[in-house]
């Protein structure tokens, strides 16, 4: 009889705000990095990403 390992899960959740990100790539990066996150754990892992982004605030332009 031979052995095979269960299959592991490792997910990396990023939480996506309004105006935290500029692009959707800055947005796939993070997301990158919270999954690798996840992956340095052994077995099964959840990673929820809670650093704070700074918030990016576009100049409002005053209606005519």
């Amino acid at each position: 009889m031979q052995f095979f390992p269960l299959t592991s899960v490792s997910i990396g959740v990023l939480p996506v705000l309004p105006g935290r990100f500029r692009s959707h790539y800055e947005v796939a990066a993070a997301a990158t990095q919270a999954k690798k996150m996840a992956k340095k754990q052994e077995g099964s892992s959840l990673f929820v990403e809670a650093r704070e982004f700074p918030v990016l605030v576009r100049p409002t332009v005053p209606a005519v």
